[in-house]
């Protein structure tokens, strides 16, 4: 079992905003102005740092982090279960190992500014 720990976090552009919380439809047009840029994304890596975690990928909106189960779930104030993915019902064999939060994910206050929502990805189901 892993205790690693990868999330997605989607981040707040300068004005505040997130493409979270776009009201009109996302379209190329649109999306630019959620667009997080370079001292933006450098602040907010400086926090995620500080807090232990490494970043993966930076994405245009968001970033992939990854770091340690016991600094997740005290920094962001909840508790992960562990679930196992499997590829056909019945087997277990490759399932794969993912985190489900048990309570809401809560951003630090020092975060808020820079985060606008925390998500732990799911493997995909690939049978009906």
């Amino acid at each position: 079992m892993t205790k690693q720990v990868i999330a997605e976090v989607v981040l707040r552009a300068s004005d505040g905003s997130s493409i979270l919380e776009a009201e009109e439809p996302i379209t190329p047009e649109t999306a630019k102005q959620y667009k997080i840029d370079e001292e933006r994304m450098r602040q907010a890596r400086e926090k995620l740092l500080a807090y232990g975690f490494q970043m993966v990928v930076a994405g245009p909106y968001s970033v992939s982090i990854s770091g340690g189960k016991d600094a997740f779930e005290r920094v962001f104030q909840t508790r992960l279960r562990v679930r196992h993915a499997v590829s056909e019902p019945g087997i277990t064999a490759g399932a794969k190992t993912f985190y489900e939060a048990q309570d809401p994910i809560k951003i630090p206050e020092d975060l808020v500014f820079f985060v606008a929502a925390v998500t732990l990805p799911t493997p995909p189901e690939l049978f009906p």
